[in-house]
């Protein structure tokens, strides 16, 4: 529920985190929960991966996990069609404005490096997401990461100085008109990881890798 007062808008998004889940996804399943929207397809390939032995090369190379592309999914399954789209510094907050006009969250990439509730601020470079979920009276941003379970204000000036130029837009496309068999979906996840695709099946996979290690 948005909390409105003169300028100030707050979406209400709560930075609750879920093991195992990262910052993208986890910023995905917050946005999904808000808008009462299911989500828990994204996750039907998770256990899959291939284990080659037989190639006799390193251990990393012989695994691969193949691309779960969660956001096509997130589409294909419940509705909500996820847009990436990079900006310079300077027009990312137009951007947010715009969304947030829509009473929409925005999600941003931010160098962890100059993220000050990350664990790696002031320490290493890395990729992170997190939503913009408002703006307060002085202009500047309420944010939340459901990776860290923070939220609080980000100056646009702190906003701007670690943003990695790519943001990602929610467009909700109505879940109710997306007929989604969840049986035969599963079931046909299930058969490929319990017969393989001409090779190991995922769980032999597990259990050989294992035995290698």
């Amino acid at each position: 529920m948005a909390n409105t007062g003169g300028n100030k808008l707050n979406l209400g998004i709560e930075p609750v985190h879920y093991d195992y889940l990262t910052c993208l996804e986890d910023s995905i399943v917050g946005v999904a929960e808000w808008a009462n929207y299911n989500y828990e397809l994204i996750f039907s390939e998770d256990w899959y991966f291939i284990f080659r032995p037989e190639t006799g090369q390193s251990l990393g190379s012989s695994l691969s996990i193949p691309n779960n592309d969660i956001i096509k999914k997130l589409e294909r399954y419940h509705g909500i069609k996820i847009i990436s789209k990079t900006v310079p510094p300077q027009k990312l907050v137009e951007k947010i404005k715009r969304q947030l006009k829509k009473h929409l969250p925005i999600m941003v990439s931010i160098d962890s490096y100059r993220c000050p509730w990350d664990w790696n601020y002031q320490r290493r470079h890395f990729y992170h997401y997190f939503l913009i979920i408002g703006v307060n009276d002085e202009e500047d941003f309420y944010y939340c990461d459901r990776f860290f379970k923070a939220s609080g204000i980000i100056s646009k000036e702190r906003l701007l100085e670690g943003f990695l130029g790519e943001y990602k837009v929610f467009k909700f496309k109505g879940k109710e008109k997306i007929p989604v068999n969840w049986s035969k979906i599963l079931a046909t996840t299930l058969n490929r990881l319990k017969n393989g695709n001409g090779e190991l099946n995922a769980f032999d996979s597990m259990r050989c890798f294992a035995d290698k290690l």
